[in-house]
């Protein structure tokens, strides 16, 4: 039908274009949406590589657990390496916010 191929063409942009900013270096931010009916949100995330999203409650009163747990499940992985990926991501993407840990610096202190 046309209503079906036509929302198939509307995953397929929205795809698209994810993979188009992840690319251009942009990072993906998810949040309470993924908890929801919304198949092509659920889709992104697990299109994006691990390295280029994070997970958020900016917008809404949703406990963080509940959005890490609803992720893992999408991303068929187990919680404790989703967060894992999150420090990983927040380490790499946001150096100079994160002071550096004893004995973790360049001059091997």
């Amino acid at each position: 039908t046309l209503s079906s191929s036509s929302a198939a063409s509307d995953v397929y942009k929205r795809q698209q274009m994810v993979r188009e900013l992840v690319r251009a270096g942009f990072l993906v931010s998810f949040g309470e949406a993924i908890t929801g009916r919304h198949g092509k949100v659920k889709e992104a995330l697990r299109s994006v590589p691990a390295d280029r999203f994070f997970l958020e409650t900016d917008e809404s009163e949703r406990d963080i657990r509940e959005i890490y747990r609803v992720a893992s499940e999408i991303r068929q992985i187990p919680v404790e390496a989703l967060c894992f990926q999150m420090l990983e991501n927040a380490r790499y993407n946001f150096k100079r916010f994160i002071p550096e840990q004893p004995g973790n610096n360049s001059t091997g202190l």
